[in-house]
This record gives C-alpha cells, sequence and structure tokens, in this order.
C-alpha cells in the first residue's frame, strides 16, 4: 500500500537507501530482508513488484522473461511512469540469482527507481554471500 497521506512526506532516495541497507543489516534471514525491502518499496517508492530469483531453485513468483509479458504487466499499471529494472545479486564476484523490480508513478522519478533497484539488488548480494561465506 502506498503512502496515502497528503501530510505525510514519502522517504527521500538517501533515507530508503539508508532503511535498504539496515533491513539487510537487521534482517539475518534473507526472505525476510526481501520482504521487508518489498514492503518498504510498496509503501515509500511506487513500489509494483519485487521478486528475487536465486539461482539453481525454482521461483515462487515467475519472473517477468519475455518481452511480451513485461509488455503486458506494464500496460496493466494504470499509471503514467512506468519502470522495470532486472539486477543480478552479486557479490565478490559471484552472481547468487537476480532481482526484478518494477516501479510506477504519477509523476516522473527520473533515475530514482534504478538506483533503489541496484542497492536492494547490491545489499541483498552482501547478505547472500554472508550466508554462503560467512567471516569467522
Amino acid at each position: 500500500m502506498e503512502n496515502q497521506n497528503p501530510q505525510i512526506q514519502p522517504l527521500s532516495e538517501e533515507a530508503l537507501l539508508l532503511e535498504i541497507g539496515r533491513i539487510v543489516q537487521t534482517q539475518r534471514i534473507f526472505s525476510r530482508a526481501v520482504e521487508r525491502i518489498r514492503t518498504l518499496l510498496e509503501q515509500e517508492a511506487h513500489g509494483k513488484t519485487f521478486v528475487v530469483e536465486l539461482s539453481g531453485s525454482e521461483p515462487k513468483q515467475p519472473l517477468l522473461s519475455t518481452s511480451n509479458e513485461i509488455q503486458d504487466f506494464l500496460a496493466s499499471i494504470e499509471l503514467p511512469y512506468r519502470s522495470l529494472y532486472s539486477v543480478p545479486l552479486e557479490s565478490a564476484g559471484k552472481e547468487f540469482g537476480k532481482l526484478v523490480a518494477c516501479f510506477a508513478s504519477p509523476r516522473f522519478l527520473g533515475d530514482t527507481p534504478r538506483r533503489i533497484a541496484a542497492h536492494a539488488a547490491e545489499q541483498l548480494g552482501f547478505l547472500l554471500a554472508a550466508q554462503y561465506h560467512p567471516v569467522v
């Protein structure tokens, strides 16, 4: 649910990036971190979908993988500004999967959605790397 109260300003890009980092640092369970980031982006950043697919596992939600699926999905969102990003989840040169994030807004958001998706993927990649190769 998006922030519908006009009295409350949505978080700034900087605050969103910091909150994503905080979520990853405090939620050591990957699936919980993904869900918390998904909720944050839905509430504060016009997020419409946030799907993670890990290498070698079946996705719980199908990823948008063909141009027709992507076009149909974006056309189903009735807002003028829509963007979709597919970003690898990686750390130290190892790829763990990918993140697909869609944003839609009544106003142009510039490069902010791309930066948020890239930061979320980077942070989740760090979390996956720590789980696969914990520091002792």
